[in-house]
């Protein structure tokens, strides 16, 4: 006989080795959760012996980080309690720490995606000086900063009282419709996935490098559509959750892909910030593009490698201007920065990108002094060095 929703279909009770999801669960969370909070070291390792000081993104990352960390440890224990299982294999006792369980990772979940998002913001703001970009990223900080705010007390007073939300022996509560709750929050937050993740495919795209280095920086920066795979198919498993009897199995799978989402989201906003540490360690793999491309010949002549500046737009004012290696570049990091106002130095043209129109200097952020000269920098290290 199949098993159904009806209870006279169903085995008996195994406590002692069920099937289950569990390896899954644990698997795809217990790995996310290490990846992230290595990535999250590195990159607040790196910025510390770099010497460029953390940033307010960093403060947030690393706040969303820890959030996701207790959000990853919650759902290991959940699998004591029954998830993962089958309903006719859930012992009575578990229903109330799974539930209790339940109710604090889904009001850890809005702050956790939305500081994630809100810091990758920040590091737009660094790395895209438009302003179309500005307005873009101050509109989805406050969009996120209200959605969250929003979201996390919907969760949390879902049921009055909350203890009614996993305490079925409380008979006299008054809760909102779970379905629609639980769908519009997962489309509102997909949503914002793809918005944020995918911003800066055109910026990277029109900076004048090479197709491999161009489509390698969309890369670093839009491996964020994992992030916007896991919300979609998150978004679908919540409206099966709601046609399944079997709860305790079927929800594994958004437990599941709610670990993808909230890590791998983090890893993904720690991807530009981890290229200077692993270009200190490990430089002779991790070294510019121009160093790997000119090296050759530069150092047959050391005064013929030169960088253009071009334009990310169409129609300039002016040509591209030429920074030569004899304009007194003197070690291996740079950072742009114009002279004067930044009217009069930098073109924001169109909102698309930057027209360089007259002259720029170079500031060194790693000068350690002495030493020969080094040409060594590039469109790729200014964006994928994270703009400092």
């Amino acid at each position: 006989m199949a098993v159904t929703s009806d209870p006279t279909t169903w085995p008996p009770p195994n406590y002692v080795n069920p099937h289950t999801r569990v390896p899954l669960i644990l698997g795809v969370n217990d790995t996310t959760t290490t990846l992230m909070v290595i990535f999250i070291a590195s990159r607040l390792y790196g910025r510390s012996i770099l010497k460029n000081g953390l940033g307010t993104d960093d403060y947030i990352m690393a706040i969303a980080a820890v959030v996701a960390l207790s959000m990853g440890i919650q759902c290991a224990i959940t699998t004591r309690y029954g998830n993962g299982h089958h309903l006719y294999d859930v012992k009575p006792e578990w229903v109330i720490p799974y539930g209790q369980l339940t109710l604090a990772v889904n009001s850890m979940f809005p702050t956790a995606v939305s500081l994630t998002k809100i810091s990758l913001c920040l590091t737009y703001l660094r790395l895209f000086p438009s302003q179309t970009n500005r307005w873009f990223c101050y509109a989805v900080i406050t969009y996120l900063t209200l959605w969250c705010i929003a979201i996390t007390l919907t969760n949390v007073l879902q049921c009055i009282p909350v203890a009614s939300y996993y305490d079925p022996s409380i008979t006299h509560k008054r809760c909102i419709n779970w379905k629609a709750s639980l769908v519009s929050t997962a489309a509102l937050n997909s949503t914002s996935d793809l918005v944020v993740y995918l911003w800066p495919a055109l910026y990277v795209w029109n900076i004048q490098l090479p197709w491999r280095q161009r489509v390698g920086l969309i890369f670093v920066f839009c491996a964020g559509v994992v992030v916007c795979a896991a919300g979609l198919l998150r978004l679908y498993w919540c409206t099966l959750y709601f046609k399944a009897w079997d709860i305790f199995w079927v929800s594994s799978v958004i437990w599941t892909l709610n670990s993808v989402e909230v890590n791998v989201g983090i890893i993904c906003g720690c991807l530009s910030g981890i290229r200077p540490l692993l270009a200190h360690f490990f430089p002779r793999f991790f070294s510019t593009t121009n160093s790997n491309h000119t090296g050759a010949s530069s150092a047959r002549n050391p005064h013929s490698q030169s960088f253009p500046f071009q334009s990310l737009s169409g129609g300039a004012r002016s040509g591209p201007r030429r920074l030569s290696s004899e304009e007194d570049l003197e070690t291996r990091n740079y950072a742009w920065a114009s002279t004067g106002k930044p009217k009069d130095e930098v073109d924001l043209h169109n909102g698309e990108g930057i027209e360089v129109i007259t002259a720029v200097d170079v500031e060194s952020w790693s000068s350690k002094g002495g030493g020969r000269r080094n040409t060594d920098v590039s469109s790729e290290e200014l964006i994928i060095g994270g703009g400092n």
